[in-house]
């Protein structure tokens, strides 16, 4: 993957979840966003892409404790158990921010074939497809580690093409 490739997955993710934020007729007042700021919810929208992205390389790591405990909760595929994970975990808050846009409660659906999020909007709540495909064997544990430690907020997408954006 290129870096135009990762944002192309980027903007697909992003731009649904821009109109619903325009048009959002909800009250956000729960959300840790404030409803007006498009500028704090697409850097919200940046930062928990990114964490995603450590997150799913951390369960690919071997021999690593959390990295099993991440997987283990992703692949139940139970979407309270998730959400609660990642805001406990990793304070990524899928409910409090994509629920006022995509309808409350939000579910999470996991899908092993593809390496975009998306969301779906339904009158009973939203849907969030959580990309977790399978690790790529062209990557090592050094690339990954690398990924999962970098804390540098100007580098949104992983430099090595085999790790895959997973947006949030």
């Amino acid at each position: 993957m290129t870096i135009s490739t990762y944002q192309n997955l980027f903007d697909a993710f992003f731009q649904p979840l821009i109109e619903a934020f325009n048009n959002q007729p909800r009250d956000r007042s729960p959300s840790p966003i404030d409803p007006k700021d498009l500028d704090q919810f697409e850097q919200w929208v940046r930062e928990n892409s990114k964490k995603m992205s450590q997150v799913i390389a951390k369960s690919w790591l071997r021999n690593d404790p959390e990295g099993a405990q991440i997987r283990q909760v992703i692949l139940s595929g139970d979407t309270d158990q998730i959400k609660d994970f990642l805001k406990t975990k990793y304070n990524v808050e899928i409910e409090s921010v994509l629920g006022p846009l995509i309808g409350s409660p939000v579910k999470i659906n996991v899908d092993w074939d593809t390496f975009g999020g998306r969301t779906f909007e339904f009158p009973s709540g939203g849907i969030y497809v959580l990309p977790y495909p399978p690790r790529p064997a062209e990557v090592t544990d050094t690339q990954l580690q690398k990924w999962i430690d970098d804390n540098d907020p100007s580098h949104q997408f992983p430099a090595d093409p085999y790790i895959p954006l997973t947006q949030c």
